[in-house]
């Protein structure tokens, strides 16, 4: 995912880009996870529910994914029909 996320980001933010895209992925899974995963045990009362949080940060991630390559096919298609090229010249 790292090697993708740093080819869909355009070149001249791409540091950026791909820093903030990380930070705000590692702050909300990373972060919120044994909050999370707590409040799902004390509810439910089954220590293996946590599991179904682990479940839906996989999903977001695939997702994302899938709509990350999906977006950057879509913007690569529209600019070598137009006869431009993605990243600006150097």
């Amino acid at each position: 995912m790292v090697v993708a996320l740093t080819e869909i980001v355009p070149l001249h933010v791409r540091t950026a880009g791909f820093s903030v895209a990380y930070s705000l992925a590692t702050a909300l899974f990373g972060g919120f996870t044994p909050a999370v995963a707590t409040y799902l045990i004390h509810v439910t009362e089954n220590r293996a529910v946590a599991g179904v949080w682990l479940m839906f940060a996989a999903a977001c991630g695939l997702v994302a994914t899938l709509l990350a390559f999906r977006t950057s096919w879509a913007l690569k298609s529209k600019s070598e029909a137009a006869g431009r090229s993605i990243e600006p010249a150097r």
